[in-house]
C-alpha cells in the first residue's frame, strides 16, 4: 500500500506539471518548476525541523512530474490531430 503522504506528493506534483505543461508547450519547464517545488518543500521541511523531509517524498514529486507531463504530451498531441482532421 502507497502512503497518503507520499501519494499526496505525487497528486500535487502530478497536477503541477500537467497544467503547467498543458497549458504552456513548455514540458522542460513545467518539470523543472514541480521539482523545484517539490524539492523547496522537502528542504523547508528539513530546516524548520516542523515536518519530515524524506527522499522517498522528491521520487514520488519526480514521478508525479514525469506522469503529468506524460499525459500533458498525450492530451495536446491528440488534439493537435483532432484539430488538424476536423479543421
Amino acid at each position: 500500500m502507497i502512503p497518503k503522504d507520499k501519494l499526496f506528493h505525487f497528486l500535487v506534483c502530478f497536477l503541477i506539471a500537467f497544467l503547467g505543461s498543458a497549458i504552456t508547450g513548455r514540458y522542460i519547464a513545467a518539470f523543472g518548476l514541480t521539482m523545484v517545488i517539490g524539492i523547496g518543500k522537502e528542504l523547508v521541511d528539513y530546516y524548520s525541523k516542523e515536518g519530515t523531509a524524506e527522499f522517498m517524498d522528491i521520487v514520488a514529486d519526480f514521478a508525479g512530474a514525469i506522469a503529468g507531463n506524460g499525459l500533458a504530451f498525450t492530451v495536446r498531441y491528440v488534439a493537435s490531430i483532432l484539430i488538424e482532421k476536423f479543421s
